[in-house]
């Protein structure tokens, strides 16, 4: 964790670091955390189809299906057949599974 937080420190343009710290934040159960990252991940590439995918993961977990649903959409069609089209497919089903309306805090967007 310390080598991906000095990476954000010296590439900070560089959206993968930020991927890597949201992995290990939703690895640990720390959701908000994770979605930090990955906005600000995305904020830096806006067309990270791995960041796009996990944004939307991250928001099924916190109970966000509508934003979700969007997020993925996305994600879908930035991956258009590449090599992450299979993983961001599984995402679309779980999101697809608990769908119906945002909770509570979830983004307005």
């Amino acid at each position: 964790e310390q080598a991906y937080r000095a990476a954000v420190q010296h590439w900070q343009g560089e959206s993968l670091p930020r991927l890597a710290l949201a992995n290990i934040a939703l690895a640990r159960g720390e959701q908000a955390v994770a979605e930090r990252e990955l906005r600000e991940a995305l904020r830096l590439d806006p067309d990270d189809v791995a960041a796009r995918n996990n944004l939307a993961e991250v928001l099924r977990l916190i109970g966000c299906p509508e934003s979700a649903s969007r997020e993925i959409a996305i994600a879908v069609r930035l991956a258009a057949g590449g090599p992450l089209a299979a993983s961001i497919a599984s995402t679309q089903r779980r999101i697809d599974a608990s769908s119906g309306a945002d909770g509570p805090g979830c983004p307005a967007d």
